[in-house]
């Protein structure tokens, strides 16, 4: 479906300039970019290994690593919710319950968004309409936050799920989760996590910047780090799988409107996808089936028994 997409996406910007692009494109820039995309996962698994002490159900930081990077396979889910696939590995690991490994992949998730959120603020200063696509994000995410902050209205949520026979059995999981998840996305920890999710991603904006250098794009630095973070929530937000259609859209329509071609645009976004979200997707393959083979009870649960 993705090279369904990528291939009408060429077609329409033109296929002939798209390959012109390609051409014109200095590819010497794909190693930094590739380390760059490298350094967010690094910063990523450390996270990961944070929340996992925090919660008291932590690994040996190379193990943790290798759960964090297993679940990179599931990139390409709607808000990488496939990625709770790494709840079941910390299940087989530490025998922590499920709810309690979802609880640590949503935190993720919600840090990943205030990290974004970060960066957009900081890119909007390039942009005239920069500064009310931040006060739009803050608000969404804001929102969510104080529903999880609220102990009043998490208790409403899970009280109304486990009244009902069932959804008593999600009610319960969901209130073990809440418990944690709370506990990572306030004060301090919540602080902290924004900060990796920053640095994270940071990293990726400044590939994506790189890539537009060697395509020959004009834009600044903090250009593309307002295009590449505002597109991502909103690829995020729009719960397609890995935001495939809305991400690039968004980022195609943001270039163009600084006066890129359609064309060079196009390819642009095309190869960040692809050194960055399938790029992960195979990294995660690779330690999947890496940590299948060494795990016969993995390999059972994942069903490949």
């Amino acid at each position: 479906m993705a090279a369904a997409f990528y291939f009408v996406l060429v077609v329409l910007s033109d296929w002939e300039k798209v390959a012109e692009a390609a051409k014109r494109f200095e590819w010497v820039y794909v190693a930094p970019v590739i380390g760059l995309v490298l350094v967010n996962y690094i910063v990523r698994s450390e996270r990961w290994h944070q929340y996992l002490k925090k919660v008291e159900i932590g690994l040996p930081r190379k193990r943790s690593y290798w759960l964090f990077l297993s679940g990179l396979s599931m990139s390409i889910t709607p808000m990488k919710a496939g990625e709770a696939v790494k709840a079941l590995l910390l299940k087989i690991e530490k025998g922590a319950p499920v709810e309690r490994g979802v609880a640590v992949v949503f935190a993720e998730r919600m840090s990943d968004m205030t990290g974004m959120i970060l960066l957009i603020g900081i890119g909007s200063f390039a942009l005239a309409y920069g500064l009310v696509s931040f006060a739009v994000v803050i608000v969404i995410v804001a929102s969510i936050l104080l529903v999880l902050s609220s102990q009043r209205m998490s208790d409403k949520i899970v009280g109304f799920l486990k009244a009902r026979k069932r959804l008593a059995k999600l009610g319960h999981m969901l209130d073990g989760a809440l418990k944690d998840a709370r506990q990572l996305l306030t004060g301090r920890n919540l602080v902290e996590g924004t900060a990796f999710g920053a640095l994270a991603w940071a990293a990726e904006c400044i590939a994506f910047y790189l890539i537009a250098r060697g395509c020959a794009i004009d834009i600044s630095i903090l250009e593309a780090v307002f295009i590449y973070a505002f597109s991502s929530v909103i690829g995020a937000i729009s719960m397609l799988p890995g935001g495939m259609g809305t991400t690039e859209a968004t980022m195609i329509g943001l270039l163009v409107a600084l006066d890129v071609t359609a064309s060079t645009a196009s390819f642009a976004v095309i190869l960040t996808r692809v050194c960055t979200l399938w790029f992960a997707v195979v990294i995660g393959m690779v330690f999947m089936m890496m940590y299948a083979r060494r795990s016969s009870e993995a390999r059972y649960a994942l069903g490949a028994g």
